[in-house]
């Protein structure tokens, strides 16, 4: 049962296209919506709906790498003292 699982789960990642490298996160954004609305409709068949499932994690994923490295690379622009601009990265203090 297990071997037919693993099976069943290697052929459904191969049927599920990767996602893009160069894929922008509005781009991948709009795609997980679309996803999602095609998941809420309940118009898929079985396969179509875990293809659609893993795609739509993916792309999550993607989006929050996406935006993990934006939030890497804020930075601020300060004032000093004597009037020059220095540019430093944004501290975000968490709880």
């Amino acid at each position: 049962m297990s071997q037919r699982r693993t099976s069943a789960k290697s052929a459904s990642a191969a049927s599920t296209p990767a996602i893009p490298a160069d894929l922008t996160f509005e781009e991948a954004f709009a795609q997980m919506q679309a996803t999602i609305a095609q998941l809420e409709s309940g118009d898929l068949a079985l396969d179509a709906t875990v293809s659609a499932f893993e795609r739509g994690m993916r792309l999550a994923q993607h989006c929050t790498t996406l935006l993990d490295s934006a939030e890497l690379r804020v930075q601020t622009l300060e004032e000093q003292v004597d009037g020059t601009l220095v540019l430093r990265d944004l501290v975000v203090e968490t709880e």
